[in-house]
Protein backbone atom coordinates (compact mmCIF):
# COMPACT_ATOMS: atom_id res chain seq x y z
CA UNK A 1 0.00 0.00 0.00
CA UNK A 2 1.18 2.99 -1.10
CA UNK A 3 0.15 6.75 1.19
CA UNK A 4 0.81 9.78 -0.81
CA UNK A 5 -0.15 12.95 1.75
CA UNK A 6 -1.59 15.82 -0.18
CA UNK A 7 -2.09 19.44 0.05
CA UNK A 8 -2.01 21.28 3.56
CA UNK A 9 -1.14 23.94 5.91
CA UNK A 10 2.02 22.07 6.74
CA UNK A 11 1.06 20.36 9.87
CA UNK A 12 -2.07 18.63 8.52
CA UNK A 13 -3.05 17.23 5.15
CA UNK A 14 -6.26 17.92 3.67
CA UNK A 15 -5.97 15.57 1.65
CA UNK A 16 -4.78 12.02 1.19
CA UNK A 17 -4.62 9.01 -1.89
CA UNK A 18 -4.22 5.92 -0.57
CA UNK A 19 -3.39 3.41 -3.42
CA UNK A 20 -4.15 -0.21 -3.42
CA UNK A 21 -2.72 -2.43 -5.79
CA UNK A 22 -4.75 -5.41 -6.27
CA UNK A 23 -3.25 -9.31 -7.12
CA UNK A 24 -5.97 -11.60 -8.44
CA UNK A 25 -4.20 -15.15 -6.66
CA UNK A 26 -4.25 -12.63 -3.55
CA UNK A 27 -7.77 -11.52 -3.72
CA UNK A 28 -9.12 -11.90 -0.27
CA UNK A 29 -11.07 -9.31 2.10
CA UNK A 30 -8.69 -7.29 3.63
CA UNK A 31 -8.62 -4.20 5.94
CA UNK A 32 -7.44 -1.04 4.22
CA UNK A 33 -6.76 1.14 6.96
CA UNK A 34 -7.62 2.56 10.20
CA UNK A 35 -9.04 5.79 10.65
CA UNK A 36 -6.77 8.05 12.78
CA UNK A 37 -8.76 10.75 12.63
CA UNK A 38 -11.88 11.53 10.85
CA UNK A 39 -11.88 11.38 7.32
CA UNK A 40 -14.75 12.22 4.20
CA UNK A 41 -14.31 9.73 1.55
CA UNK A 42 -14.41 12.02 -1.32
CA UNK A 43 -13.82 9.34 -4.32
CA UNK A 44 -12.54 6.01 -5.46
CA UNK A 45 -10.59 4.70 -8.06
CA UNK A 46 -10.20 1.40 -10.36
CA UNK A 47 -7.53 0.60 -12.61
CA UNK A 48 -6.69 -2.58 -14.13
CA UNK A 49 -4.83 -3.83 -17.32
CA UNK A 50 -6.68 -7.01 -17.57
CA UNK A 51 -10.28 -7.22 -16.81
CA UNK A 52 -11.87 -10.40 -14.51
CA UNK A 53 -14.13 -12.63 -15.84
CA UNK A 54 -16.92 -11.38 -13.11
CA UNK A 55 -14.98 -9.89 -10.45
CA UNK A 56 -16.64 -6.89 -8.17
CA UNK A 57 -15.33 -5.36 -4.90
CA UNK A 58 -16.94 -3.59 -1.73
CA UNK A 59 -15.80 -1.49 0.34
CA UNK A 60 -17.27 -1.04 4.46
CA UNK A 61 -16.58 0.68 7.16
CA UNK A 62 -15.99 -1.49 10.43
CA UNK A 63 -17.26 0.27 13.52
CA UNK A 64 -16.74 -2.08 16.29
CA UNK A 65 -14.15 -4.72 17.77
CA UNK A 66 -14.16 -8.18 16.38
CA UNK A 67 -15.55 -7.94 12.91
CA UNK A 68 -13.02 -9.43 10.32
CA UNK A 69 -12.76 -7.72 7.06
CA UNK A 70 -14.76 -10.33 5.04
CA UNK A 71 -17.81 -9.37 7.87
CA UNK A 72 -21.31 -8.89 5.67
CA UNK A 73 -22.53 -5.47 6.40
CA UNK A 74 -25.09 -4.86 9.10
CA UNK A 75 -25.23 -2.77 11.93
CA UNK A 76 -21.81 -2.18 12.18
CA UNK A 77 -20.40 -2.68 8.98
CA UNK A 78 -21.31 -0.03 6.77
CA UNK A 79 -21.04 -0.20 2.92
CA UNK A 80 -19.64 2.55 1.30
CA UNK A 81 -20.24 2.75 -2.24
CA UNK A 82 -24.16 2.89 -4.03
CA UNK A 83 -24.44 -0.49 -5.00
CA UNK A 84 -22.46 -1.84 -2.85
CA UNK A 85 -20.48 -3.35 -5.14
CA UNK A 86 -18.03 -2.21 -7.71
CA UNK A 87 -16.83 -4.09 -11.25
CA UNK A 88 -13.31 -5.47 -11.99
CA UNK A 89 -14.41 -6.36 -15.22
CA UNK A 90 -14.85 -3.26 -16.94
CA UNK A 91 -12.98 -2.15 -20.20
CA UNK A 92 -9.14 -2.57 -19.26
CA UNK A 93 -7.07 0.76 -19.32
CA UNK A 94 -9.97 2.67 -18.38
CA UNK A 95 -10.52 4.03 -15.17
CA UNK A 96 -13.49 3.17 -13.23
CA UNK A 97 -15.29 5.64 -10.44
CA UNK A 98 -17.93 3.93 -8.51
CA UNK A 99 -20.14 6.44 -6.13
CA UNK A 100 -19.57 6.53 -3.13
CA UNK A 101 -23.06 6.11 -1.24
CA UNK A 102 -21.92 6.66 2.01
CA UNK A 103 -18.32 8.87 3.09
CA UNK A 104 -18.39 9.83 6.80
CA UNK A 105 -15.08 7.76 8.59
CA UNK A 106 -14.96 8.19 12.23
CA UNK A 107 -11.49 8.34 13.94
CA UNK A 108 -10.89 4.50 14.98
CA UNK A 109 -13.10 3.35 12.09
CA UNK A 110 -11.87 0.76 9.78
CA UNK A 111 -11.96 0.69 5.97
CA UNK A 112 -11.69 -2.69 4.81
CA UNK A 113 -12.01 -4.28 1.10
CA UNK A 114 -14.24 -7.31 -0.31
CA UNK A 115 -13.75 -9.26 -3.31
CA UNK A 116 -16.55 -11.59 -4.98
CA UNK A 117 -17.17 -13.18 -8.29
CA UNK A 118 -14.76 -14.82 -10.61
CA UNK A 119 -11.36 -12.87 -10.76
CA UNK A 120 -9.50 -15.17 -12.78
CA UNK A 121 -7.74 -13.06 -15.39
CA UNK A 122 -7.26 -9.84 -13.69
CA UNK A 123 -4.23 -8.39 -13.75
CA UNK A 124 -2.73 -4.70 -13.57
CA UNK A 125 -4.81 -3.86 -11.25
CA UNK A 126 -5.08 -0.77 -8.59
CA UNK A 127 -8.12 0.65 -6.43
CA UNK A 128 -7.28 4.18 -4.87
CA UNK A 129 -9.14 5.80 -1.99
CA UNK A 130 -9.22 9.76 -1.88
CA UNK A 131 -9.74 10.93 1.38
CA UNK A 132 -10.35 14.63 3.22
CA UNK A 133 -9.58 15.22 6.60
CA UNK A 134 -13.09 15.89 8.46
Amino acid sequence: MALFRGEGDGSIPRREVISLPIFAAASAAQYVFVADRAYTLTGVRELHGTASTSGTFALRKIQVDGQAPSAAAGANVIELLAGTTASLAGTANTVQTPTVAVSSISKGDRVAINFGGTMTNLALCMIQLELEVA
